[in-house]
């Protein structure tokens, strides 16, 4: 007996015109309208959220280390929202593993009528057991 497993593995792809370019550090709009940290928390999110492998996230945040150093991105502002969202990252996931061993089932049903209040008590009876 053959069981084959399919596995989708997801990562970015950027096309052949992607130019690496972001808005300078040093240029010259005002501080408040650059949101640098904003756009370095964004794009490491996005990393995280697309890849499904964690050599696929180092891959790509490397990636990123050098599009930012590019567009003159002060390299410990860049180390230090990467150490900031992993940490982060890491104390939810052990939060959500915690979680999940007390989880409580739910269920969301259309409303209905009387139809609906009716299974609402005969599930609440089930639940008192």
């Amino acid at each position: 007996m053959i069981i084959k497993a399919c596995v989708n593995i997801t990562s970015f792809y950027r096309k052949k015109t992607y130019n690496r370019l972001l808005t300078n550090y040093f240029s010259f709009t005002p501080f408040t309208c650059k949101f640098q940290l904003v756009l370095i928390k964004t794009l490491i999110d996005l990393a995280y959220e697309i890849n499904s492998t964690s050599q696929g996230f180092h891959n790509d945040i490397k990636n990123l280390c050098y599009i930012l150093k590019r567009n003159m991105f002060p390299k410990w502002l860049i180390d230090k929202s990467v150490k900031v969202y992993l940490s982060r990252v890491r104390t939810t996931e052990k939060e959500t593993s915690k979680s999940d061993t007390f989880s409580c089932p739910f269920y969301k049903l259309p409303y209905i009528g009387y139809y609906s209040a009716y299974r609402g008590r005969k599930f609440s009876s089930i639940n008192n057991y």
